[in-house]
């Protein structure tokens, strides 16, 4: 489809090899509320090499979708790729695995005839796997205290280009959106919750054969934790990653337990991790995010500021 009307809302998702739960994502966005010639969609694939590609037909949808396709390269590079395509005065970023309630992209232009500088965080509602998404009361998980969660958030394409785009650094794993909100935030960019626009994600349980994908990504994590540390040496930085001396040294004390934590997972079940088996698989990945966090410090010296936690 296409619209002569420029769309007032881009909504902006990046997907890597997720071909049938982007497709999802899609769908859920055909079902809005907004007016369909005043928003648009930019998904980036970000180098998927499974059947993502087939599954993003623009024609299959009743919105303008535009697909971007980069070599893999992380989610900030990807981002980015989205942004210099967006059309819409308002970015709204959700992840490839939510689903869009109806009223999302109208309760996120509502939010920001608020003010002319806000960082909208909608609510993003966390449901059980096999369960139709249903409006209950919030849990901790829902929320989120960063000033910039890119899993339901939407600001101004101008204040985004402003504010230099995402850093390109970060190759890996996380903290490239708390990154770019800090930058905001030196900017003087509000931040404002509106638990009115909803996107629901399937939070699925562990399983033992997920646990050395989990391993993996907490080394990313933990790499990526450096990175942003590097750049923004502050407090809030180093509580928000734990790069600091006390979580460091009390994250050693985890070391000996590391024998434990592998004959747990390989004597779980097929089931989901439960009791003494779930907190196996978080302790060990907590283990290794910092684990990470020591060997990406150490590739680096003269940074006396960083030289923590050894």
């Amino acid at each position: 489809m296409s619209s002569a009307m420029a769309p007032l809302v881009t909504v902006q998702i990046c997907t890597y090899n997720r071909g049938l739960v982007v497709a999802q994502c899609l769908d859920a966005l055909g079902r809005q509320t907004w007016p369909v010639d005043r928003f648009d969609v930019v998904l980036v694939d970000d180098g998927s090499t499974d059947d993502t590609p087939d599954r993003l037909d623009p024609d299959d949808y009743g919105f303008d979708l535009h697909v971007v396709r980069v070599p893999h390269g992380g989610l900030a590079r990807a981002r980015n790729a989205g942004i210099r395509a967006a059309r819409g005065e308002i970015l709204l970023f959700i992840d490839d695995d939510t689903t869009a309630d109806p009223r999302l992209i109208e309760e996120h232009w509502r939010a920001h005839q608020r003010g002319p500088r806000l960082v909208v965080l909608g609510w993003v509602n966390h449901v059980d796997p096999g369960r139709a998404p249903e409006r209950r009361r919030k849990r901790l998980a829902d929320s989120s205290t960063s000033f910039f969660w890119t899993a339901n958030l939407s600001i101004r394409r101008s204040e985004i280009i402003a504010a230099d785009l995402f850093d390109e650094a970060f190759t890996e794993y996380g903290w490239e959106d708390l990154e770019l909100g800090e930058r905001l935030r030196d900017r003087g960019l509000e931040r404002c919750y509106h638990p009115r626009a909803i996107v629901s994600h399937v939070k699925h349980r562990w399983h033992a054969a997920d646990v050395p994908a989990l391993l993996r990504q907490a080394e990313a994590s933990g790499r990526s934790a450096v990175v942003f540390v590097r750049k923004r040496p502050t407090w809030r930085a180093r509580l928000a990653t734990g790069v600091s001396a006390p979580r460091m040294a009390a994250n050693r004390l985890l070391e000996p337990m590391e024998g434990w934590f592998r004959r747990r997972i390989a004597s779980a079940g097929s089931g989901p991790l439960a009791g003494p088996d779930w907190i196996a698989a978080y302790l060990w990945q907590r283990l290794a995010y910092f684990r990470a966090v020591r060997a990406a410090l150490r590739d680096r010296t003269g940074e006396r500021n960083l030289e923590i936690g050894r």
